[in-house]
Formats: C-alpha cells, structure tokens, sequence
C-alpha cells in the first residue's frame, strides 16, 4: 500500500478542498447574516448575495466532504489507506498552519478595530464566526494528529503501564 499513490493524492485533496469550500461557505453565510441583522442604514448597497453564495457551497461542497470523509474512514479500517499517510499529514498541518493565519489575522483586526473605536455589532459578529468555524476545525484536526488508539508504541518510548 504506498501512502502517497495518486489515489490517496486525490482523495485527501479533494476530501481537504471540500472541507475549505465549507468552512468558507460557513463564513459567507455568517456575514452575509451580520449584515443583515445588523444593517448599516447609510448603506444602500445591501444584497444577499454572500448568503446565497455560502449556502451554494455549502449545499454542494459539504456533502462531498462527508462522503470523502467517511470513504476514507472505511479505506483506513479495511487497511486500504495507511491513517499515518504523508500526503493526510502534510495537508493537515497546511490546514493547520492557514487556521492559526486566519486567526491571528482576525485577532488583530478585531483588536485594531476596537482600539480606533470602530467595533460595530456586525463586524464582531463576523470575527466571533470566524474564530468559531477555524476553531472548531482546527480543534479537530489537532486531534486527528494524535497517534492512532491501534498504533504500536515506538521502540524507543516507554510503555503506559511504565509511565503510570
């Protein structure tokens, strides 16, 4: 079983773009209600155009995500796919690394906004939704970083029993 056949390539890709595509979709649906919540009545320019698009992609990306993701569930569990795959970790810590960007880029425009007193209802709405979507996406895939319940220690590290 090689790890980084084209078959495992394409289907983490995939199953990662899909994910992407959601998360935004996530976002797009969240602004698109802050706005509409929480309209600015000097702005004429309303539209529903990021709710619409959001739940586009939504509709059409997170579906495929699931099944991509419970595929390759079973592809592990058959011993089909290696859940220890480098094509998996190198785009979970990529997914990682953009989470942490996106977060701290959000962070600081928060804090920007508010110390220039320009901290409107639906601008923390917005970050409060983003940090909310990279949280929770990134939370999970820390977790899938962790080595799996069935893997065998290494020969160097100490076993539970010599650890307690």
């Amino acid at each position: 079983m090689a790890d980084h056949g084209p078959k495992n390539v394409f289907v983490y890709l995939l199953n990662f773009l899909t994910l992407y595509l959601s998360a935004l979709g996530a976002a797009f649906v969240i602004w698109g209600l802050a706005d509409h919540w929480f309209a600015d009545p000097l702005d004429t320019y309303v539209t529903g155009q990021p709710i619409r698009t959001g739940i586009a992609m939504l509709v059409v990306a997170f579906p495929v995500f699931l099944y991509m993701s419970r595929q390759i569930g079973r592809s592990v569990a058959s011993g089909e796919m290696s859940e220890r795959s480098m094509v998996k970790k190198v785009l979970t810590y990529l997914t990682l690394f953009l989470l942490a960007i996106t977060t701290i880029v959000d962070l600081i425009t928060v804090i920007y906004n508010f110390l220039g007193g320009d901290l409107t209802a639906q601008f923390a709405v917005r970050g409060i939704g983003i940090l909310l979507i990279a949280g929770f996406v990134f939370l999970y895939y820390l977790s899938d970083l962790k080595e799996p319940r069935d893997a065998a220690p290494a020969p160097d590290s100490p076993s539970p029993a010599e650890t307690a």
